[in-house]
């Protein structure tokens, strides 16, 4: 049953962007065959090669938003990082495993990814957050286990961050010894 629901809502998400890419093109297809008749009178640019060029945008368009829907790419989880800390993402960052729900009805989801950094950019953020005043010390172990990682990773210290007016827990961890930083983001 659960795989049926998932399969449901990739043809919805598909359909849906299709849709819309749907909305950009048609008027794009006119705008585009009035030009080239009035103004560049390209022969090679037939109303049929133009209608097929359109439809393949429309269809790479929604497998590409579709994609990213269920997996999204690493400016994501940078933007996460970015906003819940106020920090920018660390230059030295490597992403190692992200992982991320797909968004309910009211625009909830989770997201976790750990990444590694060198020895400053890891002490630049250790205290950077440590003198934040929107994060308290954590005192529950903090540890990651994504699907694709092997291992659980355990942190030495952690903070968190709680917006109540969104339903928001936001949590940072730090492992010294290889230098990981594990961030958790839920809203429910």
């Amino acid at each position: 049953m659960f795989y049926l629901i998932s399969i449901a809502l990739v043809i919805f998400t598909f359909l849906f962007t299709s849709a819309v890419a749907c909305i950009i093109a048609i008027p794009l297809f006119f705008i585009l065959k009035y030009l080239n008749n009035k103004y560049f009178h390209l022969i090679w640019l037939t109303p049929k090669k133009l209608k097929i060029s359109l439809i393949c945008f429309v269809i790479v368009f929604a497998l590409f938003q579709t994609y990213t829907a269920f997996y999204p790419t690493d400016s994501f989880y940078k933007d996460e990082f970015e906003n819940n800390t106020g920090l920018k993402f660390p230059k030295s960052g490597d992403i190692i495993a992200k992982d991320a729900s797909y968004p309910d009805t009211h625009g909830d989801y989770s997201a976790t990814v750990l990444f590694k950094v060198n020895q400053e950019d890891f002490d630049l953020l250790l205290t950077s957050i440590q003198r934040n005043n929107k994060f308290n010390l954590d005192t529950f172990p903090f540890k990651i286990k994504l699907p694709n990682l092997d291992t659980t990773v355990h942190f030495n210290v952690s903070y968190i961050q709680i917006q109540r007016k969104r339903d928001l827990n936001f949590i940072i961890g730090f492992n010294d010894k290889d230098k990981l930083i594990g961030i958790q983001r839920d809203s429910w």
